[in-house]
């Protein structure tokens, strides 16, 4: 019995004509080289994108487990989602399809895209809103348990989205919603009233982990960060 019939009445399988027309049309040929060859294969997908500069380095390795990934290229995230497509054949096509929770849905075109973007970057700027500055935080909720290393929210900026990642495992018993109503806090700060989320420690032996103030100055210091 196939994997298919396995599965059946569980996992909707696309139709050949999606599988033809999709951008990994071999999953499995994909996943071996990304194993057998990470650098080689994480350089054919940047290649997709468009480059201000090519990379001098597709991996930097040498402070592990601290990677950074083409190292000396610069590029822009926007650019390569909406601008590149506005000058050819792809700017009337549809690039997003929006569904809300009451079952409304709203389609934009590439161009249709551009134009929401650049409204809302009006709006930013009017607001005194420039690059670099956080704009957007979600925090976890009260009650909620994270694991070490895990994943607990996102903090948004002109420039970037990063994810918040928890340095031991609890529980969540109160987050800061001052800087969800205020999120400049993070940058003006963040030692003091912009503290994100406390917890109640799972396991006190994860904090022997730790770096402490000093030891993390040290290691921000030689990162760059």
């Amino acid at each position: 019995m196939s994997d298919k019939e396995n599965y059946e009445g569980e996992v909707y399988f696309p139709s050949e004509e999606v599988v033809k027309n999709a951008n990994v049309p071999d999953y499995d040929t994909w996943y071996k080289q990304s194993i057998d060859d990470p650098e080689g294969f994480w350089a054919d997908r940047a290649n997709e994108l468009e480059w201000y500069k090519k990379w001098d380095k597709v991996l930097d390795d040498s402070n592990a487990p601290f990677y950074k990934w083409f190292v000396g290229g610069k590029t822009n995230i926007v650019h390569n989602a909406i601008d590149r497509h506005l000058t050819n054949s792809h700017r009337n096509k549809l690039a997003l399809i929006w569904e809300g929770e009451p079952g409304d849905r709203r389609t934009y075109s590439y161009h249709a895209l551009d134009r929401e973007v650049s409204k809302m970057a009006n709006i930013l700027k009017s607001m005194g809103v420039e690059k670099g500055d956080i704009v957007f935080v979600e925090l976890p909720d009260v009650g909620t348990s994270v694991e070490k290393d895990g994943n607990a929210g996102v903090v948004e900026s002109t420039k970037a989205a990063s994810d918040i990642f928890t340095p031991i495992s609890g529980e969540v018993m109160e987050n800061n919603q001052s800087i969800v109503d205020d999120p400049a806090k993070i940058n003006t700060d963040p030692e003091n009233d912009a503290w994100f989320f406390k917890l109640k420690i799972k396991d006190k032996k994860e904090l022997d982990s730790l770096m402490n103030k000093d030891e993390y100055d040290k290691f921000a210091k030689e990162s760059g960060s």
